[in-house]
C-alpha cells in the first residue's frame, strides 16, 4: 500500500470539500499502519470538517458522543486499548470537538505504542482549546520521548504561561532541563553503571558522548576508528554513517562526501546513503554561513545564507518529491523557497503543512508573509489573526512579532487606525520591539 498516494488524495477530498471521502481514504491508511501520526491527525480534521460542512455537532451526535464516553470509561488505564480506539473513532466522528473522547484516545494509542499517532491527537485538542494545560502538558512528554526537545520545552512554557502554579508543568519543565544530557546518549539503556565498565572503550564512548562538544582529537581517534571498520565492511551503512558524522563534526565535508559516493557506488539501491549525502549537504551549506558570520561582513552573510536556502530548497525539494505526504519536509521546503523569493512554491507548500497540527502555526505564519509579499493583504491579514490566536496573543515574543506583522498589514490596507491598535498591543507588552515606538509616533503625527 502507497501511504504517501493515500494521504495525498485525502488531502486534496479536504480541500474539495468531501470530508467523507477523506475520511475513507485515512481510515484505510489507518488499517494498514494503525500507528500512523499524519493519518491519525488528518482523519481528526477530516471529523472536525465534516461536521463543520452541515453546521457543527447536533443534539444527537452530542448524544453520540457521551454514549461512547460512558462506553470507554470503565476500559481506561491500559485496559483493551484497541477496543477503546475504535469506541473514540466513532464518538469523535459524531462530535469531533468532544475533549474527553480526545483525550481518551490520545491515552489509548500511547498504550498501544503509538506515540507519533498519540501525540497527534493530544495535539489536535490543543487546536480544539489552545489553552487546554493538559494536552499541552502530554504533548510535552510525548515530544520529549520522540527526542524532539524544541517542540516539547514550547508546549510546557505554554502551558506554563497559562497556569504558572501548575506543579507538575513546572518539574516537566526542570526534568527537562536537568535531564537533557543523560537522556541524549544511547547508554541510557544500560541497567547499571557496571555495564559500562565492562569495556574501556564503551566507558570512553558513554563519558565523550555525554559532553556536548569534543575534542578535535577524539574526533580523529573516532574517524580513524570508524575508517577502519568501513574497510573491514564496506557494506556496513551504520558504521559509514557514523563516520560521516564524525566528519562533518570535524568540519572534513569533502572526506565525509566521499565516504557516501564510496557507499553508493557498492549499493546505489540504498535511499539510506542517498539522504546522508543529502545531509552532507545541508551540512556543509550550513557551516559556510555560520563561517561567514563569524567574519562579520554582512554581503558575505547574505550570500551565504542564500546558498544554504537554494540547497536546502534542492534537499527538502527532491526528499517532499519521495515523501510528498511529509509535513516536516514540506515546511521545511516552503521556508527555504520564501527566503528565496519563490512564492508559488513557498505557498503550496505552507498549504500542505498547515494541516499537520505540529506544523500548523509556523505554517499559517509562512502563508501570512507569502500573501503579504504577494500584495494579498485580506489573505495576510487572516493568516495572521489564525496565528496569533494560536501561540495565546500578544505575550510571548511569537506573539509580538505576528501582531506587528498584522500592523504593517494594516498599513498596507491604508487603516492606520486598525495599524495603531495592533502596534499598542505590541507596545503594551514591549515597548523596545523593534520600530513600534517609531511607529506609533509616526501615526500619532
Amino acid at each position: 500500500m502507497d501511504v504517501d498516494k493515500f494521504i495525498t488524495r485525502a488531502q486534496q477530498a479536504l480541500r474539495k470539500r468531501n470530508a467523507p471521502q477523506a475520511i475513507a481514504l485515512y481510515r484505510q491508511v489507518l488499517v494498514a499502519k494503525p500507528g500512523h501520526p499524519e493519518a491519525r491527525a488528518g482523519l481528526l480534521t477530516a471529523f472536525r470538517r465534516k461536521a463543520e460542512l452541515k453546521g457543527g455537532p447536533g443534539m444527537l451526535d452530542r448524544a453520540a458522543a457521551k454514549a461512547a464516553r460512558a462506553a470507554v470509561m470503565p476500559l481506561r488505564g491500559g485496559r483493551k486499548p484497541e477496543i477503546v480506539v475504535k469506541t473514540c473513532d466513532a464518538g469523535l466522528e459524531r462530535d469531533p470537538t468532544d475533549a474527553v473522547l480526545v483525550g481518551d484516545l490520545a491515552a489509548a494509542l500511547e498504550d498501544l505504542g503509538y506515540q507519533g499517532a498519540a501525540l497527534a491527537t493530544w495535539m489536535y485538542r490543543v487546536e480544539l482549546d489552545d489553552r487546554d494545560v493538559e494536552a499541552l502538558k502530554a504533548a510535552g512528554k510525548l515530544h520529549w520521548g520522540l527526542r524532539e526537545i524544541d517542540e516539547a520545552v514550547d508546549c510546557l512554557e505554554r502551558a506554563h504561561r497559562i497556569d504558572p502554579r501548575d506543579p507538575e508543568t513546572e518539574k516537566l519543565r526542570k526534568n527537562l532541563a536537568a535531564e537533557g544530557t543523560l537522556k541524549s546518549t544511547r547508554y541510557e539503556t544500560a541497567t547499571s553503571s557496571k555495564e559500562l565498565i565492562k569495556d574501556a572503550d564503551a566507558m570512553r564512548a558513554a563519558e565523550r558522548s555525554g559532553r556536548r562538544h569534543r575534542s578535535g582529537a577524539e574526533l580523529g581517534e573516532d574517524a580513524e576508528k570508524l575508517t577502519a571498520d568501513v574497510a573491514i565492511r564496506p557494506e556496513n551503512v551504520d558504521a559509514r554513517r557514523q563516520l560521516v558524522q564524525t566528519l562533518l563534526s570535524s568540519g572534513r565535508f569533502d572526506e565525509a562526501e566521499a565516504s557516501v559516493r564510496e557507499g553508493l557506488a557498492a549499493a546505489p539501491q540504498l535511499d539510506e546513503l542517498q539522504l546522508l549525502l543529502e545531509d552532507v549537504e545541508l551540512r556543509r551549506a550550513e557551516a559556510t554561513v555560520a563561517a561567514a558570520t563569524d567574519g562579520g561582513e554582512r554581503p558575505a552573510i547574505k550570500k551565504a545564507r542564500m546558498t544554504q536556502a537554494t540547497v536546502e530548497r534542492d534537499v527538502w525539494g527532491r526528499r517532499a518529491a519521495r515523501q510528498p505526504s511529509d509535513a516536516i519536509i514540506r515546511l521545511r521546503l516552503a521556508k527555504a523557497a520564501y527566503l528565496l523569493g519563490d512564492l508559488d512554491l513557498a505557498l503550496e507548500s505552507f498549504q500542505m503543512s498547515v494541516q499537520d497540527p505540529r506544523c500548523k502555526l509556523e505554517s499559517q505564519r509562512g502563508l501570512g508573509a507569502c500573501f503579504m509579499a504577494k500584495g494579498l493583504m485580506p489573505l495576510a491579514k487572516r493568516q495572521f489573526e489564525a496565528a496569533l490566536e494560536g501561540v495565546g496573543g500578544v505575550g510571548g515574543d511569537h506573539g509580538k512579532e505576528i501582531c506587528y506583522h498584522l500592523g504593517l498589514v494594516c498599513e498596507r490596507q491604508g487603516d492606520n487606525s486598525g495599524a495603531m491598535a495592533r502596534y499598542m498591543q505590541v507596545y503594551e507588552v514591549d515597548i523596545h520591539f523593534k520600530d513600534v515606538a517609531e511607529k506609533i509616533e509616526t501615526l500619532n503625527g
